[in-house]
């Protein structure tokens, strides 16, 4: 390297094997960002010899040089493909906190640009506010305040992935720290970065992180989630992966393909599924025994499947899928379309496959457009870095909730658990079994033989018998008592989370009915669920318009959205024209019933297989 800093080398702390691999790993950041754009060699080089020095003589707590980390912390956002001062910015991420240097060193030496990113995931010290005697949970508070600032007031959505690929080496190598400061690294994680990284669609690195996070809380249940799911890998190898399964199969489907047929198709990948997406979509009431037995065919789709279309085409993305679908169909796979899901962390529309071994997968259709904006999130285009969206939910006076004290309470048997202070009867049940909860009637509390109500609070040595409607006899089915107004009774961020969850699955089916009515029916009241919009309507009660229309609500001379909620006694008009709407499939985004998803699913699948 031709660098002035060179002649530092001669008398580094680093062994010579040690100088080898950083080196080493430093060509791997290089060769990573020839995927892309390419490097900015010279930028690079000057910022790794910066660090280089910077970081002399620091050592991770597992004993490696600290030059290691932010190394990682680059390669990470290398193999992404992002830009050399983005790159660069993770080469010296640390040097402000952690070494002799100032933020005005790094403007001077890189520009502003990275000086911003680097000073965004700098962590403020207690000497630099107003009361040096500041308890470090405290400074750290105002560490996240500033972070969260920086992305929100200032519009440094680099410094978010900078900081998410910091925090993804840093669980990856946290087997050295207690477990206590893990815990703490973790809800940290949780807590303040993947809302943010969420919210400004930064998924590709918030879902590694979030299963990070999942080892590190629940490695049972990971371990269990994975090895199930790579046994049912390995099971279904030859139908799936090999020579002759279906991914060589669907390569091979668009490699015949007619020109016309391939028009506007961009790439085609699978992609495993990771271990806490797995664990969203299966049932919550499962204890972790039954849920090894969940993880089968019937449950879990083997495979994600990324259908990208380029930008140029024009028309509907997945009509481009829909050409080749009778191929998948009348193969040897005989692939079926069995539905329309939505991945819950991204909100990406998906259509669910099944072939004729059974194996499932997801496929999701995207533009080059949508794609990058999955990947690189909101506003992230070269130097402009704008988000699009607003963190109002974050609460940047406490951005990261400490943790709650516990209580000890004895159950039925004796046994003791410990529970959130302030946590009800209704809690604790949730906490024993999750169907216990939903059936849960109240509780006999310190030998007393009447019921206390399922609000009570628990206090510290209580012994405590639940009472509920849950049966384990297979020939007893259980009673449900669980409502809205349960969420009043709970204090437990568990408890809150698996009613919400039991609570979203029946919200269709519980949600009351409102009434509309045609215009041309006046006097006939149709019944509709509360929450539906227009095209719903459409859908379940006039299909027939399909070939195109427009819809009138009430006495307005303009077309309504077909996104706009139906309210009670609307009157609603609807015009056939060629001109108007025509079924597509981001319209599944836009429907709240199940009844109008499936009507639309046919006509979709009813209108492709009778073109050409």
């Amino acid at each position: 390297m031709s660098h002035p800093y060179n002649e530092y080398r001669k008398n580094t702390d680093l062994s010579r094997s040690e100088q080898y691999s950083c080196d080493k790993r430093f060509r791997d950041v290089l060769n990573a960002m020839k995927k892309g754009t390419g490097p900015n060699t010279d930028l690079l080089k000057k910022a790794y010899d910066f660090a280089y020095i910077k970081h002399d003589g620091q050592r991770r707590q597992g004993g490696d040089p600290f030059l290691t980390h932010p190394l990682e912390v680059a390669y990470i956002l290398a193999d992404l493909g992002l830009d050399s001062e983005l790159v660069a910015a993770a080469l010296l991420h640390d040097t402000v906190e952690d070494c002799d240097c100032t933020i005005e060193e790094i403007n001077a030496a890189f520009g502003p640009v990275i000086a911003a990113t680097v000073y965004g995931v700098t962590q403020i010290t207690a000497q630099e506010t107003s009361d040096p005697e500041m308890q470090k949970a405290d400074v750290d508070a105002l560490s996240d305040n500033k972070f969260l600032k920086e992305i929100l007031e200032h519009h440094n959505l680099r410094a978010l992935f900078v900081k998410l690929a910091d925090r993804m080496h840093n669980l990856d190598t946290i087997d050295c720290v207690s477990e206590e400061k893990q815990k703490a690294k973790v809800q940290h994680t949780l807590h303040v970065l993947l809302p943010a990284a969420y919210k400004l669609g930064v998924y590709v690195l918030a879902e590694q992180l979030e299963t990070q996070c999942m080892k590190i809380t629940n490695e049972p249940l990971f371990n269990i989630i994975t090895d199930r799911y790579q046994k049912l890998l390995n099971d279904n190898y030859y139908s799936i992966a090999g020579p002759e399964g279906f991914m060589s199969f669907f390569r091979d489907v668009l490699a015949v393909a007619k020109p016309e047929e391939r028009e506007g198709i961009l790439s085609l990948h699978f992609n495993k599924r990771c271990a806490d997406s797995i664990y969203r979509n299966l049932p919550v009431t499962q204890t972790h025994g039954e849920i090894a037995g969940l993880i089968d065919k019937q449950h879990v789709p083997l495979m994600n499947i990324h259908f990208t279309v380029s930008n140029e085409y024009q028309g509907e993305e997945y009509r481009i899928f829909m050409k080749l679908y009778p191929r998948l169909y009348h193969s040897r796979f005989r692939t079926l379309i069995k539905g329309f899901g939505k991945a819950k962390t991204t909100a990406s529309p998906f259509l669910l496959l099944e072939d004729r071994f059974h194996n499932r997968y997801r496929l999701f259709i995207s533009t080059e457009s949508d794609l990058m904006q999955r990947t690189f999130g909101f506003g992230l285009n070269g130097r402009s870095n704008t988000p699009t969206v607003n963190l109002p939910y974050l609460n940047l006076a406490e951005p990261d909730e400490p943790e709650r004290p516990k209580i000890h309470v004895y159950l039925e048997d004796g046994q003791l658990t410990m529970i959130e202070k302030g946590a009800t009867v209704l809690d604790l049940a949730f906490k024993l079994n999750p169907d216990m909860g939903l059936c849960c009637k109240g509780a006999m509390i310190n030998g007393s033989h009447c019921v206390f109500p399922i609000h009570t609070r628990l206090n510290a040595g209580d012994v405590v018998v639940i009472r509920s409607d849950h049966f384990r006899e297979p020939d007893k089915e259980d009673i449900p008592h669980a409502t809205i107004r349960w969420f009043e009774y709970l204090h437990t961020r568990e408890a809150v989370h698996v009613l919400s969850r039991w609570l979203e699955t029946r919200a269709e089916s519980s949600a009351p009915p409102t009434y509309v009515y045609l215009k041309e029916r006046p006097t006939e009241r149709l019944e509709i669920p509360m929450g539906s919009t227009v095209l719903d309507f459409v859908l379940i009660y006039r299909t027939s318009c399909l070939s195109g229309f427009f819809v009138y609500l009430n006495k307005s001379s303009e077309p309504a959205k077909l996104s706009s909620p139906l309210r009670y006694g609307d009157i609603i008009r609807i015009v056939e024209n060629r001109s108007g709407a025509h079924p597509e499939l981001s319209w599944f985004g836009i429907l709240r019933t199940q009844k109008a998803r499936d009507i639309l699913l046919k006509v979709l699948k009813t209108q492709d297989t009778q073109e050409p």
